[in-house]
């Protein structure tokens, strides 16, 4: 049988370090990847320690609010000790804050749940971008076909001839124009009328 200390987090910015939360107790034992504290670092990052290695805890752990002012030994386990089961952790005490993510070495591992954003729906998609192309034919068809009944000066004057015969004065005042110019307009009366 060997032991095994596992070290805090190496570096002077975390330092002083707060145990938010210890997870288990002097004799438990320990199973490679169970986690063993929270840590609130000085510069305001949740930390959460986890075993490297599985066996029997030999040192007592720190209890919730004791403070490391260096990297210190935060646990001693006695490897080759039989497991029977895995026992569950049982926090003594609840957290203060919220853990959120951080990677500082091997031992420390993310504390919180990672959020993947939901897809979108690909029927949807479509259907909007479906939506949006034909409302924007809408509006253009719609506006083509009030301004083809845009008043001019001349058609005051002009209600004889092919189109005024047939178009007439309109409500607005206008004729129906599908962007013909006056100059077309008059070689075609002057075909219609040979």
């Amino acid at each position: 049988m060997s032991r095994v200390i596992m070290q805090s987090p190496a570096g002077d910015e975390f330092y002083p370090v707060r145990v938010e939360r210890s997870y288990f107790k002097r004799g438990d034992a320990i199973v490679e990847g169970d986690p063993l504290y929270d840590l609130a670092t000085a510069n305001g990052r949740q930390l959460q320690i986890r075993a490297t290695h599985g066996g029997r805890a030999v040192s007592p752990p720190f209890e919730a609010g004791d403070f490391l002012n260096a990297p210190e030994s935060l646990l001693e386990i006695e490897t080759g000790f039989h497991q029977r089961a895995r026992p569950d952790p049982q926090p003594v005490k609840a957290p203060a804050v919220p853990a959120w993510d951080d990677d500082v070495d091997d031992e420390v591992w993310d504390a919180s749940a990672v959020h993947q954003r939901p897809k979108r729906d690909p029927r949807k998609v479509l259907l909007w971008l479906g939506g949006g192309v034909i409302a924007a034919l809408l509006v253009c068809v719609a506006g083509w076909f009030a301004l083809s009944y845009m008043p001019l000066a001349t058609d005051s004057a002009e209600t004889g001839g092919y189109y005024g015969a047939r178009a007439g004065l309109q409500p607005l005042g206008g004729k129906r124009r599908f962007f013909v110019s006056d100059e077309q307009q008059e070689r075609f009366e002057l075909w219609l009328g040979s």
